[in-house]
């Protein structure tokens, strides 16, 4: 196998720091790099759609929520991003007619946000096109592969999500 990118920056941080131990920067290396190269592609694939991540991340969450709404509280856990950020892309996504802001029946002080059949249809079309972007990231991998990978990234989640 040859030298990537994170062997040629590991050679040259010993070259420096001789005494450095780098063992998780061979991990940690790899996974930023690749997370660069997905989100980049995609961002491609969704700019077809006129469509950030993060909007697609809101319009999905609300598409599984067992209600079909969720308060923009629920959607910050769902999507992982700052409530500012969350805000932003709620007005972009209302804006646009792909969700609507309504009071909840049951709380007026409470907001649920909804998916309305024009989001429901952007999502139709860029969802297929966003698991294919997907497939295609691991298709070098055999099916064994994957599975290891699957493993030993799920382990590493949970040890961290332990920790927050």
């Amino acid at each position: 196998m040859h030298d990537d990118f994170v062997d040629r920056l590991l050679i040259d941080w010993y070259r420096h720091y001789d005494e450095a131990d780098l063992k998780g920067a061979r991990i940690t290396a790899r996974l930023v790099r690749l997370e660069s190269f997905y989100s980049k592609r995609v961002d491609q694939n969704l700019a077809h759609f006129d469509i950030t991540i993060g909007e697609f991340d809101v319009l999905a969450a609300l598409k599984r929520s067992k209600e079909g709404r969720l308060t923009p509280g629920a959607l910050l856990v769902d999507t992982l991003v700052s409530s500012g950020g969350m805000t932003n892309r709620i007005n972009r996504l209302e804006k646009r007619g792909f969700i609507t802001r309504n009071p909840d029946p049951d709380d007026r002080r409470v907001v649920l946000v909804e998916l309305t059949e024009a989001g429901e249809a952007m999502l139709k079309q860029a969802a297929p096109a966003h698991f294919a972007v997907e497939r295609s990231f691991s298709e070098t991998l055999t099916d064994e592969e994957q599975d290891i990978l699957i493993r030993l990234l799920k382990k590493l989640l949970l040890a961290e999500e332990a920790r927050s």
